[in-house]
């Protein structure tokens, strides 16, 4: 203009430049500016066919990106926010002629997605990642399209859960039975305020294990080593008046002819499954308070403690399976029989065996959890923990095997 260019060229140039913007910044999908350019020129006074071109450009352009939205949101399973947004783009008037299809693309993908989704769960159950199954399918009724059969889905991986550790938890050779024990974060110690040398909480993270029911009975025991030491006779009584290292004899020989890795506890693990996984009880049946009816123990009055009721004093050993189990389904784990752990005696507790250096000497204590029936209530608390040598062995000391899971 400065220069005295015609003005009709100039007007042309400046329209193709408009032009030339306005297309770009439809094809990037910038709608918005695009929208606000397109009405700053129209303002201008311009009706050319370049504008109404643009404009023809802009409405496929948001057609284009609705579709592709919704058909994003379908394709990542977010139907409710796809039908949602279908109903919005219906509303609008515009380009709605498409909206048919991409319901009928919808309810395809539906379909196809509820098999996905129900054959990969399937998998995980066969596979025994029963965890990653349940956690697929809360995902999946989150997020909607669920078949009308889904409860048999979610029964079946219980029930297939269940038998799994059924099947995994019966010893073979023997017939123990083992319980699954979920692992978790838990802190190890005494909450009452009763401590001796458990005064000091402890924070430990146990992976999942397998647990024995019972105790080890004498039936079980002979068996294995052909042989009862036991001062109180019965084959579903437990075995006592065994060693650490009578216990460990054992599991060699039960280990041989299984082909698996029994072992003890450790004594974290004892009493995280004590404990009904960790919670804040004070004894191992789930229960504050010590009652003779429920654990077999030294209930006598000179006993007598604010958390236990005076009643009978058995002096022996019971059946392993003579009061109900804990939630876990853990049987006399307070009181019967003291229980050997794999630890060693240290003030802290620990998650850990002891180490196979210090396997065979003599000197270093072993730790034992649970107390027995010659035992007061204070010595059933789940946090209470004794230590004995490795070659000690009296008619209350007893064990339980535990394992670790697949």
């Amino acid at each position: 203009e400065r220069l005295g260019a015609d003005p009709g060229l100039l007007s042309i140039k400046r329209h193709e430049l408009k032009h030339a913007k306005g297309k770009f910044l439809i094809d990037r999908g910038r709608i918005e500016e695009a929208e606000t350019f397109l009405l700053e020129w129209e303002l201008s006074g311009f009706q050319g066919d370049e504008l109404r071109t643009l404009n023809a450009l802009l409405v496929e352009k948001r057609i284009s990106l609705r579709e592709e939205k919704a058909r994003s949101l379908i394709d990542s399973g977010e139907f409710t926010q796809a039908e949602e947004y279908l109903l919005d783009w219906e509303l609008s008037g515009e380009g709605v002629s498409k909206i048919p299809e991409i319901y009928a693309y919808m309810k395809e993908f539906k379909k196809k997605d509820m098999k996905r989704r129900w054959d990969e769960i399937l998998n995980l159950i066969d596979m025994k990642d029963f965890d990653d199954a349940s956690s697929e399918l809360s995902q999946w009724k989150k997020r909607g399209n669920l078949p009308s059969n889904i409860g048999w889905l979610e029964n079946y991986i219980k029930k297939q859960k269940k038998n799994y550790f059924d099947e995994l938890g019966l010893e073979p050779v023997i017939g123990m039975k083992f319980v699954w024990i979920p692992g978790g974060s838990f802190e190890m110690g005494d909450f009452f305020d009763e401590a001796r040398d458990e005064k000091n909480i402890r924070t430990f993270e146990l992976r999942p294990f397998l647990m024995g029911k019972t105790e080890v009975t004498q039936g079980q025991w002979k068996k294995i080593m052909d042989n009862n030491p036991s001062r109180f006779l019965g084959n579903d009584r437990p075995v006592e008046r065994v060693s650490w290292y009578d216990v460990q004899n054992f599991i060699r020989r039960l280990n041989l002819q299984t082909g698996k890795r029994f072992r003890l506890p450790t004594e974290a693990e004892w009493e995280y499954a004590c404990r009904e996984g960790g919670r804040k009880v004070r004894f191992c049946n789930g229960k504050n308070i010590a009652n003779h009816t429920e654990i077999n123990f030294n209930a006598s009055l000179e006993n007598i403690e604010s958390y236990s009721v005076v009643g009978k004093f058995r002096a022996e050993t019971i059946s392993v399976r003579s009061f109900s189990p804990n939630s876990l389904g853990l049987y006399n784990m307070s009181g019967n029989v003291w229980e050997w752990t794999c630890a060693e005696w240290n003030n802290l507790g620990s998650k850990y065996c002891i180490s196979q250096k210090r396997f065979l000497n003599d000197n270093v204590l072993r730790t034992l959890r649970g107390g027995s029936w010659a035992s007061g209530p204070r010595d059933l608390r789940s946090a209470n923990r004794k230590s004995y040598r490795p070659n000690y062995k009296a008619g209350n000391l007893g064990f339980r095997l535990a394992m670790d899971a697949p």
